[in-house]
């Protein structure tokens, strides 16, 4: 796991900042500051009612913030830690914006090493919204991301590994006892089939 300066963890805890997830480059800030969400969401010129991705450090983390269990918890072991997101029902207060119109958060456990310690070093979830201004495509290098984004964020980390690129992670709902794909990303329809699970199609 990477280890933060005392600098960066200070600026994770109270500001936004840009970071490599192993799919894309992402916008992130500590789920518990609301400023930086509003900062977030004005940067970016999100649509309100769309959830804002969490990212978390661990199983335990998840399931701390999180409703995780039954068949959500399945997938979970099945993916993560992965590009495959889950909507979840927190079990804390969690800031405006950052849930969608039905209350349920976009929660995953990322494979990249340095996205994990971000949420580990907060000891709470980390936003974890594509580094690009709504509608123009996301950033797969740090040389690719807006100067509109990039020079007003606090920090960019741009140590490796670096993100390999392709589409975004993908997004799922638990419903009964299938899944419904919210977004097919860099996890497949066929891939989660493979495993098991019944997709609604």
């Amino acid at each position: 796991m990477n280890i933060l300066t005392p600098h960066e963890a200070g600026l994770v805890i109270k500001g936004i900042f840009i970071y490599p997830t192993e799919t894309l480059y992402a916008i992130g800030a500590n789920v518990e500051n609301p400023q930086a969400i509003i900062r977030i969401q004005d940067l970016k010129g999100r649509p309100l009612g769309k959830p804002l991705p969490l990212v978390t450090s661990h199983e335990g983390q998840a399931r701390e913030w999180f409703q995780l269990q039954d068949l959500s918890l399945e997938v979970a072991w099945a993916f993560w830690p992965g590009p495959l997101s889950i909507l979840l029902r927190p079990r804390r207060h969690l800031p405006p914006g950052v849930c969608g119109p039905d209350g349920m958060a976009c929660v995953r456990i990322p494979a990249h090493p340095l996205a994990r310690a971000l949420a580990s070093s907060v000891r709470a979830p980390v936003v974890s919204t594509s580094a690009n201004s709504s509608g123009n495509p996301a950033p797969a290098r740090v040389e690719d991301i807006e100067p509109a984004i990039k020079d007003h964020v606090d920090y960019v980390f741009t140590d490796p590994p670096f993100p390999y690129g392709g589409p975004p992670s993908t997004i799922v709902a638990v419903v009964g006892d299938s899944l419904s794909v919210i977004r097919e990303g860099a996890v497949s329809i066929a891939e989660i089939q493979a495993k098991g699970f019944c997709v609604m199609v």
